[in-house]
């Protein structure tokens, strides 16, 4: 009978199988808490990682975050859109409202490119908008 299950073999001093960071960084992108990506690797895979070693998997989406969240831009979008939307989240068994601020902008080459996202506490405000514009004039584009 041929199987087309094939063993993996970890290598001497290999920590991962191939492949495991880049399951548990989409399951964590999914929405799955730490718990649950255990309990998946483990009831699919047989695979037992202790929640530390995934806690350090998924900080690599938070570093990369980071450095999307401070990358320089272009200095010129002819067409800039901003909007916010307010969402209801759980925040340690309380509902908070919480508003969730968007800028899209078109290159000149007629390119969308996200100039970033921006959580806050507060309900939209002209302020928080100002600081935001403050934001990306820091980090290149140009005013006119």
């Amino acid at each position: 009978m041929n199987s087309t299950f094939e063993p993996k073999i970890v290598k001497k001093r290999q920590r991962l199988l191939d492949g495991t960071e880049d399951l548990i960084l989409s399951l964590y992108a999914k929405g799955m808490s730490v718990k649950d990506i255990q309990h998946h690797l483990d009831d699919l895979y047989g695979y037992e990682l202790s929640t530390e070693t995934i806690l350090n998997i998924t900080e690599k989406i938070l570093e990369k975050a980071i450095e999307w969240q401070n990358r320089p831009l272009e200095s010129i979008y002819p067409i800039i859109f901003m909007d916010a939307t307010v969402l209801k989240i759980k925040v340690e068994r309380n509902i908070k409202n919480t508003a969730c601020y968007i800028m899209l902008g078109i290159t000149i080459e007629g390119k969308k490119d996200i100039l970033g996202i921006w959580i806050s506490e507060e309900n939209e405000t002209s302020k928080y908008w100002l600081s935001i514009l403050n934001e990306i004039k820091n980090r290149g584009v140009e005013m006119f």
